[in-house]
């Protein structure tokens, strides 16, 4: 049986990549993002076999997730957290100044 990958993130950087590193390695993979736009051409660049719009910070959208997740993959092998949730990272000597 196939193995089964989500990808959280997955439409850009490290989550693009991991994407189709997974892909290529023969799993079935969904990835998922907030921009609908950037999961199409992501699910072009990389093969992704399933694509979902999800903002992470949102429960009910996990739980959306879930559902769609157990209809089309069955099960799941792997979960990759990519995405950030908009923590805004500053220099320290900003920070000292707060």
């Amino acid at each position: 049986m196939k193995k089964t990958v989500i990808i959280t993130g997955g439409t850009s950087g490290y989550g693009l990549a991991t994407a189709k590193a997974f892909k290529d390695a023969g799993y079935t993979v969904l990835i998922t993002a907030r921009n609908k736009d950037n999961l199409e051409k992501a699910q072009k660049q990389t093969g992704a076999d399933f694509i979902f719009q999800q903002d992470v910070k949102d429960y009910n959208a996990w739980l959306a997730l879930y559902d769609f997740a157990k209809q089309n993959l069955g099960t799941l092998d792997v979960l990759v957290n990519n995405a950030g949730a908009g923590i805004s990272i500053c220099p320290i000597e900003e920070h000292k100044k707060q």
